[in-house]
């Protein structure tokens, strides 16, 4: 005490012996008796930064009303007080907390209340369960010692269903979502594209959403492709939504009942046709040769009902003139055309935008010629996947534009045939039914899967108007080579359950 005495009151003084000997054992002491080196700066200890769970992705079913967030409870090791501050909500839904209290953007919630485990923070979507969300945004929270910040996101994503649908777009997802696997889907893919195929477009859609597509070089989603007989389901949709209107009495009504040149009361086979038998390409009418009715005549409808007739209801003789009589059955029982009665019932009920070829008489084509994208042909085939279903967006609810009915009837085989319904191609081992048309433009259905697949071919459409006379024309290339087996074989292995 006395030498700090002497030191601090002192030091304009000459520094006496005893002080210097002093001053040497306070070092000597300090390097722990005889080191050599000097003693490190003291600095503060490091902060740790608080611990919190991993980001997260939580998938939610479409019918889900409510999902724990399960918040790892924060640690500090430093023994900081903590702050949990929510710097983020989903866009579509509520967070709330285990007192039934919403919780908003700026919310700090203390770390004493019980916000973690199992009942802590719960989601509640949006009211709509059956909408069109693959993706209801981010919860986003913070975790603050005082010193650093942690962030921590969980994204809610929604695992698509048969309770999903399109909106005025499609949803596209990784197939994983809906346990498909990618690389056998590239596979099909592949395949389609091979060179000289000739495919133009490739849509697979499973659980209401798409999962791969593809388009040729200078192609896109937007393209036109064309259906050809793959139009032949269309009209029979129409057939099967006019009886669920009663404008038609029954599909074994006879034709004669709604055209007019057919005079029910003659003694001949005419009055004999139903409309199940040109449904099902039975009607015994004579037949012409191939695609004849799209280049040789003004009047399609006329052309097709100047026929012989031979007993019908027996022999399947696949006809485009039986196909077309169907178009004055529609006219005569619906007071307009096929194509303003697939519109009003059909195409604008499942958000399809279409251009129906009409011939210089003013007959829909109802054999073929439906102009549209192969996203939207998509659309018609997951209305028969879905029973004659539809999710409408804007009110948000679920019609049945097709009795389920007719879409069991229509899509099941003709009593005596091995692959055919009414106007449907029907393959019972495989499992897959199909609107089909002429160089694979078609639309093919498995119902159990909820898988969808539609392929095009690449087309070119020439004049100016949609009405098939003269220069107004409908082009499209032949696959050099298409197996169908092959091609949905891979699509569907591609499934893992």
């Amino acid at each position: 005490m006395k030498a700090f005495y002497f030191q601090n009151y002192s030091l304009i003084n000459k520094i006496n012996h005893n002080l210097i000997i002093f001053t040497i054992v306070l070092i000597l002491a300090s390097c722990g008796g005889g080191g050599g080196s000097s003693a490190p700066p003291i600095t503060p200890a490091a902060n740790t930064a608080p611990q919190a769970g991993a980001d997260i992705t939580i998938t939610i079913k479409e019918d889900t009303t409510k999902v724990p967030l399960n918040l790892s409870v924060p640690i500090d090791s430093d023994g900081d007080n903590l702050t949990l501050i929510v710097k983020e909500i989903p866009t579509s839904g509520t967070i709330l907390k285990g007192d039934g209290q919403s919780v908003s953007v700026g919310y700090e919630i203390g770390l004493g209340s019980n916000i973690f485990g199992s009942n802590g923070l719960t989601f509640t979507p949006d009211a709509n369960t059956n909408d069109t969300n693959t993706d209801y945004g981010v919860f986003t929270y913070s975790i603050s010692d005082g010193v650093t910040t942690v962030i921590r996101n969980i994204t809610f994503s929604v695992l698509p269903s048969v309770d999903t649908w399109p909106g005025a777009n499609w949803n596209v997802v990784d197939p994983d979502k809906v346990n498909m696997d990618q690389a056998s889907l590239k596979l099909a893919l592949d395949y389609a594209f091979a060179p000289n195929r000739n495919t133009q477009s490739v849509v697979i859609v499973r659980h209401g959403v798409i999962v791969a597509e593809q388009y040729a070089d200078g192609k896109d989603r937007t393209s036109l492709v064309t259906s050809w007989s793959s139009g032949k389901s269309v009209t029979s949709a129409l057939i099967g939504i006019a009886i669920d209107k009663e404008f038609i009495k029954s599909v074994d009504d006879k034709v004669c009942e709604y055209i007019t040149e057919w005079n029910c009361n003659l003694r001949n086979l005419m009055p004999l046709i139903s409309i199940r038998d040109l449904l099902e390409m039975r009607s015994g009418l004579s037949l012409r040769n191939g695609l004849s009715i799209y280049g040789d005549a003004d009047d399609q409808l006329a052309y097709s009902l100047d026929r012989s007739a031979g007993e019908s209801g027996t022999i399947f003789n696949y006809s485009n003139e039986d196909s077309m009589i169907l178009s004055g059955v529609i006219e005569t029982a619906t007071g307009l055309t096929a194509r303003e009665y697939g519109e009003r019932e059909l195409f604008s009920k499942i958000g399809m935008i279409t251009d129906w070829w009409s011939d210089k008489a003013g007959h829909t084509m109802t054999y073929c010629c439906i102009d549209s994208t192969s996203r939207d042909f998509a659309r018609f085939g997951l209305l028969y996947a879905r029973d004659g279903k539809w999710q409408d967006s804007l009110y948000e609810r679920l019609d049945q534009v097709i009795s389920k009915t007719w879409v069991d009837e229509s899509t099941k085989l003709a009593e005596g045939l091995t692959d055919y319904g009414l106007h449907w191609w029907v393959f019972p081992s495989s499992g897959f039914i199909g609107a089909l048309g002429l160089h694979s433009n078609d639309i093919w259905i498995h119902k159990s899967l909820d898988l969808v697949v539609v392929r095009n071919s690449e087309y070119t459409r020439y004049g100016t108007e949609s009405i098939r006379t003269g220069a107004n024309i409908q082009s499209t290339k032949a696959p050099d080579s298409w197996n169908n087996t092959e091609f949905l074989t891979l699509i569907a292995d591609s499934i893992k359950e």
